[in-house]
């Protein structure tokens, strides 16, 4: 009878001692993740869109690209707006000239060859969204590069804006018949502009 109680109270002195020493291990694996967790920062991005209906994809892209041009987003996003509503697939017939006005940036078809070398696209599509935004960008650099030597700064916007909307000869006319600089245009670009608001959005980088 003693031997078996012995043998029990081995038995239970054993399993009491592999309980605790299994608490003891997990406590420690946890003080380590903890300690892990705690020196190594989540690494986060907060990252600026817009309340515009394009997806976050096609804003990262039209934000690589009015950087890479220096070109400021906001600004390409009201004439998107003004232009096209954001509709790639908006088409419109050209008021000077054969051909049409298509898709985001509204870009004229008589002109692929010149927009090809602003974009430096060799094979440029213009029913491309891509491509369209690309020449939407580097138009409207370079007519702010155009006038920027010629006019005061608070008057660039205005006149790069409306040489974006009708040319730089169709603008020059204009301002010769009207006496002015400033057309509905400029406007509702300016209004687009002051519409659309941002929303910060931070993701976790790898």
């Amino acid at each position: 009878m003693m031997r078996r109680l012995s043998k029990k109270a081995i038995m239970i002195g054993i399993m009491l001692i592999l309980i605790i020493v299994s608490v003891n291990v997990k406590g420690e694996n946890n003080n380590k993740q903890q300690s892990i967790t705690e020196s190594t920062p989540v690494k986060t991005e907060t990252i600026t869109y817009y309340n515009v209906p394009l997806s976050y994809e096609l804003q990262d892209y039209i934000r690589e690209t009015c950087e890479e041009f220096n070109v400021d987003m906001k600004t390409i996003l009201a004439i998107m707006k003004t232009e096209s509503d954001f509709k790639h697939e908006s088409k419109s017939k050209n008021n000077i000239g054969n051909g049409y006005s298509v898709g985001i940036c509204q870009l004229n078809q008589n002109h692929i060859r010149w927009y090809a070398k602003l974009t430096s696209i060799r094979d440029f599509d213009i029913n491309n969204i891509h491509h369209n935004i690309r020449a939407g960008v580097a138009i409207f650099k370079y007519y702010r590069n155009y006038w920027e030597q010629k006019v005061d700064s608070d008057k660039l916007e205005i006149y790069t804006l409306n040489s974006y909307n009708m040319g730089i000869q169709g603008f020059k006319t204009y301002i010769k018949k009207y006496k002015n600089i400033s057309r509905s245009y400029d406007k509702k670009v300016f209004k687009a502009r002051d519409e659309i608001e941002c929303v910060k959005v931070t993701i976790i980088k790898d």
